[in-house]
């Protein structure tokens, strides 16, 4: 008999999460969809995407570099972070108007983590933090989509696109990839 724990979170964090996020589910459903997202997450995965970091921290420090006046450092860094991100998921660079304003959605996305659970109030701070994952998640929406029209490539949105249960020979929906792309950003 396994052991299994029972997933905890309050429902506004569920939401922000999405109800595919591994932090968020339990039991069977939880475990087939750790086992087929676990090829993309494994150590020999993660080593091929070193070079997408490594071009990403390449292009920030080029920018850093010319940049010509003072500049807040933790707003330079969370784009680095945003940068990263895309680069591991897509396995290249995007425009530099797109990166800010998908890193200006994940701090919004993020603060709505710390708020208070009012994503029902609009203008509330977990009320914004949804709109801006609604944002998010119509790009990723549009990434995925892109992906599987395509044979499976060394990103680890292609190969969680590809992705099938070994046991069920299942594959990720959209919804579950885009969930878990959430619960990885917040892991860092």
């Amino acid at each position: 008999k396994s052991k299994s724990t029972e997933a905890s979170f309050p429902p506004h964090h569920q939401k922000l999460f999405g109800s595919n996020s591994l932090l968020v589910i339990s039991g069977d459903y939880h475990a087939r969809l750790r086992r087929t997202m676990q090829s993309a997450l494994s150590a020999r995965a993660i080593a091929g995407y070193q070079k997408h970091i490594d071009a990403a921290v390449a292009d920030f420090v080029a920018a850093v570099r010319n940049k010509g006046e003072a500049f807040r450092m933790v707003d330079a860094l969370r784009e680095l972070l945003i940068s990263i991100v895309v680069q591991v998921l897509l396995g290249q660079s995007i425009d530099g108007s797109e990166v800010e304003a998908i890193t200006k959605d994940v701090t919004t996305w993020s603060r709505g983590l710390l708020s208070a659970p009012t994503t029902f109030i609009p203008w509330s701070t977990a009320g914004k933090a949804m709109r801006a994952r609604a944002r998010i998640a119509r790009k990723l929406q549009t990434w995925i989509a892109s992906c599987r029209e395509k044979s499976e490539e060394d990103t680890l949105l292609s190969k969680l696109v590809h992705a099938k249960d070994e046991e069920t020979g299942e594959g990720l929906t959209g919804d579950a990839i885009v969930d878990n792309v959430f619960t990885l950003i917040f892991a860092g």
